[in-house]
């Protein structure tokens, strides 16, 4: 049985779809992983907006990081497919004697 501390820390969320639904269970994930990992949490009184600021333009550095390496995988696995395409043809056309219909 849930002690009262336990009911008073929970709430209802109604279900909503699948992307609404992971993104909140990960803001809680990362919730309570932040409050153990530096044992506080968004109510903190310690920062100054300043540092609020400052806290944000990192993440977003962070993100334009993260990014640019997706970014660059995508146009690697592009280029891939594009020479696996040209091979496959190639192939086709050396093995059933295909040519061009131009």
């Amino acid at each position: 049985m849930k002690s009262n501390q336990d009911s008073r820390n929970l709430r209802a969320i109604p279900k909503t779809d699948s992307i609404v639904d992971g993104i909140i269970d990960q803001l809680v994930t990362r919730h309570q992983l932040g409050k153990s990992k530096y044992g506080t949490d968004m109510d903190r009184r310690d920062l100054e907006i300043t540092d609020w600021i400052q806290h944000s333009i990192e993440e977003k550095l962070d993100d334009i990081l993260y990014m640019q390496k997706i970014l660059q995988e995508f146009k690697k696995f592009e280029e891939s497919m594009k020479q696996l395409q040209t091979d496959l043809e190639t192939k086709l056309k050396t093995t059933f004697g295909l040519e061009d219909s131009e």
